[in-house]
């Protein structure tokens, strides 16, 4: 299990090196005052873990619902959070509400379990998001859209035993709803449509850690959907739909997870928003910008608006 612990979090062996800078002037400042003369750092505010010192790109990873790097942003805190208090790994485990948080790049502390879902993983490593629950063998998720003047949904056959590891993190994806609003940002005509960056950048940097790949099993047909990849273990959120058969990716590494079952119509029906331009619209931006540069650059761009997840 220690094998698959993301090496960007995790410490297992005294030759593994954490996602942190050994040499980072930021990170042995205490005080306000000492950390706004430096120029490369800046102070962090939070009403929920101690605050401290960040080298700016450090700070930019750091969740503005939990941390304030500005004194004119507000902070979203229960003011009664009984975890906030709780200052021992073992104390904080006894709280049904709370899980506690590890990080080489700041202190670890006890969180309540809304909070925690919105430290990004790239930082932080929380009890309740190491469970090993795996993802029902077989289930329907369906995909409710807006496309065509009066909206439509599709729906997807899943199949853990095609992808567990991709399934499983699916899952993850879907109850965090990651999906909900966001875009249909690449459509390759007789070849794809893909998906899975969300609307909101802060979503996008919490999920930003890939996942390791699975053995193909199962084969690019048309209609089967697959995580996109940037090589070997890099798949993290983006996916996409065959709208023929794709079978030669299978020799790449595409491990398909499941099979549209309703609503293939809807899925050839998607809205190109960059006609001649196979790439599809510039990603960065949208990761970055959200749904408020999307929707100004390509206005009639086509949205995922919700995603049921329906166990069988």
């Amino acid at each position: 299990m220690s094998k698959k612990l993301p090496p960007s979090i995790f410490a297992c062996d005294s030759s593994l090196q954490l996602e942190v800078q050994q040499d980072d002037p930021c990170k042995p400042v205490t005080s306000e005052d000492a950390c706004d003369k430096l120029s490369d750092c800046t102070w962090c505010k939070s009403a929920a873990v101690p605050s401290a010192c960040y080298n700016l790109t450090m700070s930019k990873k750091l969740p503005p619902s939990i941390f304030a790097c500005d004194s004119s942003l507000q902070l979203e805190v229960q003011q009664d959070d009984p975890c906030k208090p709780v200052t021992s790994e073992d104390a904080c485990d006894k709280l049904s509400d709370c899980t506690w948080c590890k990080s080489a790049a700041v202190p670890s502390a006890c969180y309540n379990l809304t909070m925690s879902k919105k430290l990004p993983p790239s930082i932080f490593a929380c009890d309740s998001s190491l469970s090993t629950k795996k993802a029902p063998d077989n289930f329907m998720l369906m995909f409710e859209t807006d496309v065509g003047e009066q909206g439509s949904s599709f729906t997807i056959n899943v199949t853990r035993a095609w992808a567990p590891l991709g399934v499983d993190h699916l899952v993850q994806l879907v109850q965090d709803n990651f999906f909900n609003g966001a875009a249909f940002f690449r459509v390759v005509p007789g070849f794809v449509v893909q998906f899975g960056i969300a609307g909101t950048p802060a979503e996008n940097l919490k999920w930003q850690t890939p996942i390791l790949d699975d053995p193909v099993v199962a084969s690019n047909t048309k209609g089967t959907i697959t995580y996109a990849t940037a090589g070997k273990d890099t798949r993290t959120t983006q996916l996409f739909i065959n709208y023929q058969d794709n079978s030669s990716l299978d020799k790449q590494g595409f491990a398909p997870f499941g099979q549209v079952v309703k609503g293939m119509d809807v899925v050839t029906g998607v809205f190109n928003p960059t006609p001649g331009n196979s790439g599809g619209v510039d990603q960065s931006e949208y990761e970055s910008q959200g749904n408020e540069w999307i929707k100004r650059k390509y206005p009639s761009i086509n949205f995922i608006t919700k995603v049921t997840m329906v166990e069988l």
